[in-house]
Formats: structure tokens, sequence, C-alpha cells
């Protein structure tokens, strides 16, 4: 958070920046705002000939114990199942 408030170069402290961008973060309904964004630029390169692949795989985090969403799931890279 600290990289992006000091690239915006405003004339407030750094700390003000960072709380306000904090604040901001948290408003409801932003995510969706973002992803709907995301999702009307690149529909405008979709075509009906794109090929949209999907891979179901994940990478195993072997030495995470504690960890948000930490599940068991398929190691695309090595093939076995793990967490």
């Amino acid at each position: 958070m600290g990289e992006v408030a000091r690239s915006l170069e405003e004339n407030i402290s750094l700390t003000k920046v960072i709380e306000r961008l904090s604040r901001n973060l948290a408003r409801r309904g932003l995510a969706h705002a973002i992803g709907e964004a995301v999702l009307k630029e690149g529909a405008v390169k979709v075509t009906e000939d794109t090929l949209l692949i999907v891979d179901p795989t994940d990478i195993t985090k072997k030495y995470a114990t504690k960890m948000e969403y930490l599940a068991q799931v398929r190691d695309g890279s090595d093939k076995v199942l793990g967490k």
C-alpha cells in the first residue's frame, strides 16, 4: 500500500494517503465495480473464435499450515494432491 501511496506524490502525509486508500478499498461494492470494468474491457477482445482454456489445478503450499482458503488441490506441476 505504501508504494502505491508514494507513487501518487500527493502534498499530504503518507500516513493520511494510506489511511484514505485503505478506507476506500473497504468500500462496499468496489470489488464488483472493478470486476465489471475488467470484464467489459476484456469482452471486446473475445470473439467467436477465441479459445478460453481453464486449468483447474493449483500450486501446493508445502509448508503452509495456516493460510486463508487452504484446501486440498491437485498440483499441476507435480501431479499430486496436496494443500
